[in-house]
Formats: C-alpha cells, sequence, structure tokens
C-alpha cells in the first residue's frame, strides 16, 4: 500500500502496529538475541494493560501512561490524543501473548523527532502485544515502555504544532479516501462483489484487497478501504 512517510509516523502511534514474531510468550529478547524470562513487573503491566485496553474506559487505560506524558496534554493537543486513545480502548483479545524487546539503538526515534513528535520519558523497552495472534483477523500493539520508580508506564510522544497539523490533514485525506470507499462498496455489482465477499470470508481481507484491487486496478490502498467498507456490512447483516 502507498503512504506517506509522515502518516505512517503518525499512524504507528496512533494505530496498533503489526508485532514480529520476537519469541514465545512471557519472554524477553534482548537485543544480543539472549532469552530470559520476562520480569514479574513486566508481567504485571502487561496484564493490566490487557485489562485496560479491552475496557471501553479511557480513564483506566490513561492512568497507564507515564506522568509526563500526561503532563504534556492540553487544549492544543486534545484531538492528538483523544485519537491515540479510542483506537487504543475497547479491543478485542483472544489468549493475548507478550513478549518484551529492550531498545538498544535509539536511532528508531530520531524520524519521529524530526517530525515534531517527542518523547517526555525515554523508552527502555517495547512490548509487543499480541491480542489475536492467529487466523486472519490478527490484531496487535506496540507499547513503548519505561520503568520508574519500580512502576512500569506506556510513554507517548508529545506533538508539536508541526505534527499536529500534519495529524490533522492526514484525518482530512482520511476522511475523503473512506467517503470515496464507501461510495465504491454501494456501487460493487455481481459477480465481482460475490466474489470478493467469499474471499473476504474463507481466506481474509488480504486476498480480498489483492483480488479486488487486480480486477479494479484501483491502488491497494483504495481497495482496502473498499474491503473494509464490505466486512461492515457483512457483520451488520449477521
Amino acid at each position: 500500500m502507498r503512504c506517506t512517510r509522515n502518516s505512517l509516523i503518525l499512524t504507528s502511534i496512533a494505530i496498533a502496529a503489526l508485532a514480529s514474531q520476537l519469541g514465545a510468550q512471557n519472554r524477553v529478547r534482548a537485543g544480543d538475541n539472549s532469552v530470559q524470562n520476562m520480569m514479574p513487573a513486566q508481567r504485571t503491566f502487561a496484564q493490566e494493560y490487557i485489562s485496560a485496553i479491552t475496557s471501553p474506559d479511557i480513564e483506566r487505560y490513561k492512568k497507564l501512561l507515564h506522568p509526563r506524558t500526561r503532563a504534556c496534554i492540553n487544549e492544543q493537543n486534545a484531538d492528538f490524543f483523544k485519537s491515540v486513545f479510542e483506537r487504543r480502548v475497547n479491543r478485542v483479545a483472544r489468549n493475548p501473548q507478550t513478549r518484551v524487546e529492550k531498545i538498544r539503538d535509539f536511532k528508531m526515534f530520531h524520524p519521529t523527532r524530526s517530525n515534531g513528535l517527542t518523547y517526555p520519558a525515554r523508552p527502555s523497552h517495547i512490548f509487543h502485544i499480541d491480542l489475536i495472534a492467529t487466523g486472519s483477523r490478527q490484531s496487535a500493539l506496540i507499547v513503548y515502555s519505561v520503568r520508574e520508580n519500580g512502576i512500569w508506564y506506556e510513554v507517548l510522544p508529545c506533538p508539536s504544532s508541526k505534527s499536529l497539523e500534519m495529524m490533522r490533514e492526514s484525518q482530512r485525506r482520511d476522511a475523503a479516501e473512506t467517503l470515496r470507499a464507501r461510495a465504491l462498496a454501494d456501487s460493487l455489482q455481481d459477480p465481482l462483489r460475490a466474489e470478493v465477499i467469499t474471499l473476504l470470508q474463507v481466506e481474509g481481507p488480504v486476498s480480498a484487497t489483492r483480488f479486488y484491487s487486480e480486477a479494479t486496478q484501483l491502488d491497494l490502498t483504495i481497495a482496502r478501504r473498499v474491503v473494509r467498507a464490505l466486512e461492515k456490512d457483512i457483520t451488520l447483516i449477521h
């Protein structure tokens, strides 16, 4: 799918990123590839985190954020954090798995800073949480975290005016593309519609998206949005 670098950076914060397979459940893989048992405090944080994000209570989730992240929330950036919070909570988890990776190279945060997003506390670890780890409906989160005074917190970056404008422009484009995808889904006729829905139900959204994109010569990004619209239609019917 085509996506701008800026929107990818913002999406990595606001949307759950797909975790790589870094080891078995309740394991830590350090940067030198050594494997250790997950510490009790890490396991407790992961359990509390999963419990919070599978609840619709945003305030409960916010308690797991680093105090300096919470301190940087204000009227000017409220919509930025509202978008993050709404995407974090009310998630579905089936046999969730958690892995922890220690951050060895902090250069990974350079693109974030260059786009006006600054972490108020330096993350030391990444919690990879697979909420749904099998099948076509995989769902995962990447949680940048640090331990202070014996307590683990998630660290979210504080946005500058530059990153806020980038986010708002991305939201405007997103809204326009969503409307276009909805119109394309509504106008889709059989037999193509039936073929796409069958693929969606049998093989999942990736296969359905590729098939629809090839059949219509549409970009994969808009094709994925059309398939998502069809997926919502199926859910409503059932």
